[in-house]
């Protein structure tokens, strides 16, 4: 890239790119002439003639951006289409397909809740169909994050929910209570209680190290407070089942440690 120019009392001219020496370089004339500038794509960069006379430096700059084709650099996701609900039977994995198509991208890649999705045979870059693996019953953001030249990328995502039997399955949306249990002599029963709370379940059950703890009140499917008999010193693993419809069914546990052996 070529700049003329032209300068009063200068007794040396140097060009500068943002701010650095351009490195070795013919002389160039102190009163006029043109500089050529090594521009390295996609920028943007400013170039600069540095005058120097008279013990004093002087500094004119213009920045300069680039455009057409790869060149501009910075990719860009033209377009991201699919689906913004999908059908879920239960918590089946269903593929989910979105039409893409991009611009000075290098490469593609898929992801899902900001994680990336894993080994799967690479995309073309410029467009194509991406395949997401939905876990149902979702939500998920689904995104498509392209690379350019020199580290760059953009990305563009889509939140997808579902509908269906799986839309409906359970979820344990709070399990609170010890981690520690006051045991006293070895064989010594302790009642703990946690907190709970669900959404979508239909019935709600107690275990300990896997096994049902026995005839209790039925308990409240959507909240309530479940107390689990603590034999010391142990540990045990105690756990909250919810079931939905569909014979669907999740679980959450808390390890608990005796606070003394006994």
């Amino acid at each position: 890239m070529s700049f003329d120019y032209e300068t009063k009392n200068a007794e040396a001219v140097d060009p500068e790119i943002d701010g650095q020496p351009v490195g070795a370089q013919a002389g160039y004339d102190p009163d006029s002439g043109t500089m050529n500038f090594p521009y390295l794509c996609p920028g943007p960069h400013t170039l600069a003639i540095s005058a120097t006379g008279n013990d004093q430096t002087v500094l004119k700059s213009q920045k300069v951006t680039s455009t057409g084709g790869s060149a501009a650099g910075k990719p860009e996701i033209v377009t991201f289409d699919g689906p913004s609900t999908v059908t879920c039977q239960g918590t089946q994995t269903v593929p989910v397909d979105f039409q893409y198509e991009t611009k000075n991208a290098t490469t593609v890649d898929p992801e899902i809740d900001g994680e990336p999705v894993g080994a799967q045979a690479g995309y073309d870059p410029s467009s194509g169909t991406m395949s997401f693996p939905y876990v149902c019953p979702g939500p998920h953001t689904l995104a498509i994050v392209a690379g350019g030249a020199n580290g760059q990328s953009a990305t563009k995502s889509a939140n997808v929910k579902s509908s269906g039997s799986g839309a409906s399955a359970p979820k344990i949306l709070e399990f609170n209570g010890p981690d520690v249990a006051s045991c006293g002599t070895s064989g010594d029963t302790v009642t703990l209680s946690y907190s709970y709370r669900t959404q979508n379940a239909t019935a709600v059950e107690p275990s300990i190290d896997g096994e049902n703890p026995g005839a209790q009140a039925g308990y409240n499917p959507a909240h309530g407070t479940m107390r689990f008999a603590y034999v010391c010193p142990g540990p045990h693993t105690l756990t909250i089942t919810a079931f939905g419809n569909y014979d669907t069914s999740t679980s959450k546990s808390i390890d608990v440690a005796p606070s003394s052996a006994g």
